[in-house]
């Protein structure tokens, strides 16, 4: 058993009534009891303040971070949930609507345990595999890495640019990278995808080949696994079909990295910065010079046909 460490859990809700109490005793039946739940609703029109403040009321472990009135969508909810919450040593994000192994705290903080005896106090993110199922937990796929066609030993900084293969609801950092990484930027993607460059620049991202969730698709997904499919993917490039939603996810994933370098630039090494910059500057080059800078730099996605399709069609 890890030691008796507070785990923080930040849980940003929206229109979640369906599975969310689910999710909450998921939590509740956790192997390593030592943690707290941080929740803001981000002004659901369903019952899902009520049901957060009803568990709130029976588990003094769980608190309710007031919205004041605001929106601010899934990025920024997280974001003001790691600013709101107070300073901790480990800290996991929590979907609504997923539902968690009972030995997912414990093993994960194991194994950050474990990789700090040999790092050091270092920025660190940990980040395990989840079964992905649908809306009755029913299993879509055994494992997200091999639906989304990942591997975890390639989440190097070049294909992290081009697309986050760690949705937070698989991670574990700990206060270190929550040091650097907060406060994460207004024009930031997706608070997830920014700790995960934050923690492959200044520390190390370490996975455990393990299972430890469910990862729910029900067609209300804030941010979802679509599934890798080759045959697809090749299909599309074949029959040169339309090619305007990956120039729009390329094109966010270039925001997102300009905002991480007005951020971080400072900090950064020159190969680092090297890097980010070419990246950023995908969108100013003609065709050959995009395709140049893609190649040398590695920009790839995750599987070989879509990784040829964004070189031969962005």
């Amino acid at each position: 058993m890890a030691t008796a460490e507070t785990v923080q859990l930040l849980m940003a809700t929206y229109n979640g009534s369906q599975f969310i109490a689910e999710q909450i005793k998921s939590l509740q039946l956790q192997t390593y009891p030592h943690w707290q739940l941080w929740i803001r609703d981000d002004l659901s029109t369903d019952s899902t303040p009520e049901i957060i403040e009803q568990f709130a009321r029976q588990d003094l472990r769980i608190q309710v971070v007031a919205s004041d009135g605001k929106r601010l969508g899934a990025c920024r909810n997280f974001a003001h949930l790691l600013q709101a919450s107070p300073s901790n040593q480990y800290t996991m994000f929590c979907d609504q609507d997923d539902w968690w192994h009972a030995n997912k705290i414990e093993t994960m903080l194991q194994k950050m345990q474990s990789v700090e005896q040999e790092y050091g106090q270092i920025p660190l993110l940990i980040h395990a595999d989840l079964e992905v199922v649908d809306a009755q937990l029913q299993t879509i796929c055994d494992s997200f890495w091999k639906y989304h066609a990942i591997k975890p030993g390639r989440c190097t900084l070049n294909r992290l640019l081009v697309q986050n293969p760690i949705p937070g609801c698989a991670m574990l950092f700990n206060g270190p990278l929550r040091e650097i990484a907060v406060p994460i930027a207004e024009g930031a993607l997706m608070h997830d995808w920014w700790l995960v460059l934050v923690a492959s620049i200044f520390g190390r991202i370490v996975p455990i080949d393990a299972v430890l969730g469910q990862y729910r698709q029900h067609g209300h997904n804030w941010a979802g696994a679509e599934e890798y499919n080759a045959w697809r993917a090749l299909t599309k490039l074949l029959h040169f079909s339309d090619n305007t939603q990956l120039q729009q996810a390329t094109a966010q994933s270039v925001v997102h990295a300009r905002t991480f370098l007005d951020c971080y630039r400072t900090r950064l090494n020159v190969p680092t910065l090297r890097i980010i910059e070419d990246f950023v500057s995908l969108v100013e080059e003609n065709f050959w010079g995009k395709r140049v800078k893609l190649v040398r730099n590695r920009f790839f996605r995750h599987g070989l046909v879509s990784t040829i399709g964004m070189i031969a069609r962005i």
